[in-house]
């Protein structure tokens, strides 16, 4: 249940975002989009920026769907790009709030540890110098 208020919450939020931006949506706005009460998104986010961050998180997680291994990293990157051109009014409107470091550990961080295993493992066809 907790998963599902968590989404409808994300919901909420990227349907506000549609018609203003980030600093003017307050959580009254959200909790009455989806029809809960204020303490319940307390229970699951500390503040709007908090419930940001996971959607940017869970965004990232679906993006990257499986494809976090050295044969399918460059596709787990592209997918990222899809998923920033998908939720293109959320990332836009997030983008021009000061809050940038989140949208970049959202979407960036997760797949960070796979493409620095790729980029450290040794090429296949690579000879050692003399």
């Amino acid at each position: 249940m907790s998963q599902v208020t968590k989404r409808a919450l994300e919901t909420s939020l990227k349907n506000l975002l549609l018609q203003k931006p980030l600093d003017k949506i307050t959580i009254n706005d959200i909790t009455a989009d989806c029809g809960i009460n204020r303490m319940t998104f307390y229970y699951h986010f500390k503040d709007i920026y908090d419930l940001v961050e996971w959607s940017c998180l869970e965004d990232a997680e679906k993006a990257l769907n499986n494809k976090k291994t050295y044969d399918t990293w460059e596709q787990g990157l592209l997918q990222i790009f899809y998923a920033v051109q998908e939720n293109k009014p959320f990332i836009m409107n997030v983008y021009h709030q000061p809050i940038i470091s989140t949208l970049f550990h959202g979407f960036v961080h997760p797949f960070c540890p796979h493409l620095r295993t790729y980029l450290h493992k040794p090429k296949l066809n690579s000879r050692n110098s003399p």
